[in-house]
């Protein structure tokens, strides 16, 4: 399969899984898949993309669900001193 053809065909996809999720902006959907022009719609289209799936608040829900290293009592590792430096 040449490498046009697999590009055409992702860009198609990726057309078709927005618009069944409701991202029915025509303009993009009529953009070349040689994706040549139209850098404002991509840029318009990742936003809406990003509010639509909620990224921003899966990512924050679970970076405050994750372990931290600052749950642990231990930092000590944290602020290791070079044991390595003689003194005189």
């Amino acid at each position: 399969m040449s490498s046009n053809l697999y590009l055409d065909e992702l860009v198609y996809m990726i057309k078709n899984d927005l618009f069944t999720r409701g991202y029915t902006y025509e303009y993009f959907l009529s953009l070349d898949n040689n994706m040549q022009k139209g850098s404002r719609q991509l840029l318009i289209c990742l936003g809406w993309l990003i509010y639509h799936i909620k990224l921003i608040e899966k990512c924050m829900e679970q970076c405050l669900n994750s372990d931290s290293i600052f749950d642990y009592d231990d930092t000590s590792s944290l602020y290791q001193v070079d044991k390595t430096i003689l003194y005189i």
